[in-house]
């Protein structure tokens, strides 16, 4: 079974994306498949996904795909949840709120 490894800080600018890349690296030289996610990114780019549709994901994640090759791996799936700039202080102001976000459950999950 693949183990993760999350890399993790309590601010920005202190070096998770130099330490993803390099552990990238030594990963990809010993194994076949590797894999990579950024769960939340707030600095997101056009990309082209596997049916040429354009989507926006967070800028590591198009480094990271690219660089490795890793075809294997759709960018939906590397970048879930963008946020975008100014987000946490609208949030704060109670200009964005939880329930607008949600995500409604497929009606098949939804109790009857």
């Amino acid at each position: 079974m693949p183990r993760p490894i999350f890399v993790a800080a309590t601010r920005q600018h202190v070096g998770k994306t130099t330490v993803s890349l390099a552990l990238m690296s030594g990963l990809k030289k010993r194994f076949d498949r590797v894999g990579f996610i950024k769960p939340v990114g707030q600095q997101h780019i056009p990309v082209a996904d596997s049916k040429g549709r354009e989507i926006r994901v967070d800028k590591d994640v198009q480094v990271m795909k690219e660089f490795f090759a890793l075809d294997h791996i759709e960018y939906a799936d590397m970048s879930p949840v963008i946020i975008p700039r100014g987000y946490t202080s609208r949030y704060i102001d109670h200009e964005v709120n939880s329930e607008e976000q949600a995500i409604p459950a497929p009606p098949a999950a939804r109790p009857p």
